[in-house]
This record gives C-alpha cells, sequence and structure tokens, in this order.
C-alpha cells in the first residue's frame, strides 16, 4: 500500500490553523489588557517576529521537498524486520 507524501501536509494545515488562533487570541488579551507603552509594543513585535522567522523556515524546508512521491508503508514500518528478528535460526 502506497500513500502520496502531500498527506502529511494535512496535518501541518492543522497544526498552522490552530496555532493561528492561539496568535489572535495572544494579541487580543495583550491589546486589550496589558498596559499601553513602549513595552508591550515590543513584545507584540518580538512575538510576531518570532512567529513569522519560524513560519518561514517551516515553509523553506517544505517547499524544498518533493510532496509528489509516493511512500510505501512496508518501507516506514517493516523495512528492517527480517535484520531485527531473523527467521533463520
Amino acid at each position: 500500500m502506497t500513500l502520496p507524501l502531500a498527506i502529511l501536509l494535512i496535518p501541518y494545515a492543522l497544526f498552522l490553523f490552530v496555532y493561528g488562533f492561539f496568535i489572535l487570541a495572544n494579541l487580543y488579551h495583550l491589546f486589550k489588557y496589558a498596559l499601553e507603552g513602549t513595552r508591550t509594543f515590543s513584545i507584540v513585535v518580538g512575538y510576531l517576529c518570532g512567529t513569522l522567522l519560524i513560519l518561514g523556515i517551516s515553509v523553506v524546508l517544505i517547499l524544498n521537498q518533493d510532496w509528489t512521491v509516493n511512500v510505501s508503508m512496508s518501507e516506514l514500518f517493516g523495512g528492517n524486520s527480517d535484520y531485527l528478528y531473523p527467521q533463520d535460526l
């Protein structure tokens, strides 16, 4: 049984959706309940810069992959079973 490697993008997209929800919730609470000033602004800018840096790195790493490849399930889960559990004892 083979599966396309692109199926792994589904959990990644779900993670990004949940992470985006938490980013919006964090920003809302920072703007609503934090003290106004340069310190709050610098915390928000640092938070957004860090998030965009991590997102950018993950996108660059994802774009370097060939997502049209089909992966055999036996290669993933049963590749070395003969080596680990030899039958010729």
